[in-house]
């Protein structure tokens, strides 16, 4: 008696991919990125939302970093990374590591026993750092990624 197979039709079925956009020319050695997280994280139709969300966290950042209390040398270390964070993250300035040790000093503050506003900032920057492709898209980031290499010209032609 055969088994008859489940599927899971949970997203509707793949469109045709844009000219210049092989989705089936990767190599044996890479996986395929969903569609659903290309969607979010590499599609420049929400380049808005990602340039608000790090507009918002680099203000924060940048409000920390001020009114930063200067008692000890460390609070001058702590405050200058605040500061350096939330203009990078405003300027769209390699917004991928901007959002990395933003989150890392966010996680710090947490495991310090303060909460404030961290947890929050913590997911936000967690999505900007997996969204490093477009998040600085309304940025500097357009401009500076390719600059440095950080963009191969197959990463180009997909956030294109």
């Amino acid at each position: 008696m055969p088994i008859a197979a489940v599927t899971f039709d949970c997203f509707p079925p793949p469109m045709a991919d844009p000219p210049g956009r092989e989705t089936s020319s990767y190599s044996e050695s890479e996986l395929p990125e969903p569609r659903l997280s290309r969607f979010l994280f590499a599609d420049t139709r929400l380049a808005p939302l990602w340039a608000i969300l790090r507009l918002y966290v680099g203000w924060q950042w940048l409000l920390a970093g001020y009114e930063m209390p200067h008692a000890a040398t460390f609070s001058y270390v702590v405050a200058f990374g605040e500061l350096l964070v939330g203009a990078a993250l405003i300027l769209g300035l390699l917004t991928g590591f901007a959002a990395f040790f933003g989150g890392f000093m966010n996680a710090s503050y947490l495991l310090a026993g303060t909460v404030s506003t961290n947890p929050a900032l913590f997911i936000v920057q967690t999505m900007l750092v997996l969204a490093w492709r477009v998040a600085g898209w309304w940025g500097l980031d357009r401009w500076v990624l390719p600059r440095i290499g950080a963009m191969s010209s197959r990463m180009e032609r997909e956030v294109l």
